[in-house]
């Protein structure tokens, strides 16, 4: 089974510093190298080759400029630069069974690919505003509802807590089994069924 890790493409994989969700997916990818055929999309940064192997993985980085516009909106506008870029790069994703986004316009974009493709998609949350009711508009009318939109049209959703996984049924309405905490990822995982 080939699977397809995406990042957010904000934070080089391997983290140089921070960096806990990129964390994740390179010790995820670890985990599951063992029993499958990983690799990682991630961003281009300077001096970096297009295609190396790091850990055993395979890290595949797409070309995506870097804008630096205002501190608050810097991440968001990355983000969405780089998810958008996926589109232009399927052939990535061609032979993946299942493709795993890890970030919330990564995940818009990866799951249109996985369905063009033919692939399963797995989808976790790392998003810590669904533990709280003090979210501003943006987070309340836009993240929440294409994050859902992303959790409902999931093969597999994840949460990386049991606190953030309750937390996400209680504001939302999901398969109580669809919506899994992390521990179960990789039986999960490596067990789809194609």
């Amino acid at each position: 089974m080939k699977i397809v890790q995406v990042s957010s493409g904000v934070v080089k994989i391997p983290p140089l510093k921070g960096g806990a969700v990129e964390e994740h997916i390179l010790k995820l990818s670890t985990e599951l190298s063992k029993c499958c055929s990983v690799s990682i999309v991630d961003r281009f940064y300077e001096n970096e080759k297009n295609v190396y192997n790091t850990y055993g993985i395979k890290i595949e980085r797409i070309s995506a400029i870097m804008i630096n516009a205002h501190p608050r909106i810097n991440h968001i506008l990355n983000e969405i630069i780089f998810a958008k870029k996926l589109r232009d790069n399927l052939e990535i994703f061609t032979d993946a069974d299942v493709i795993h986004a890890h970030n919330l316009y990564t995940g818009y974009y990866a799951l249109k690919i996985a369905k063009k493709v033919g692939a399963k998609f797995v989808y976790t949350c790392h998003n810590g505003m669904w533990c709280t009711n003090d979210v501003n508009l943006y987070e309340k009318t836009i993240v929440r509802k294409l994050e859902s939109k992303i959790m409902r049209e999931a093969d597999i959703s994840i949460a990386v807590s049991e606190n953030l996984r309750q937390n996400i049924i209680q504001k939302e309405t999901f398969p109580r089994l669809k919506l899994l905490q992390s521990t179960t990822v990789l039986i999960r995982i490596s067990s789809i069924q194609m």
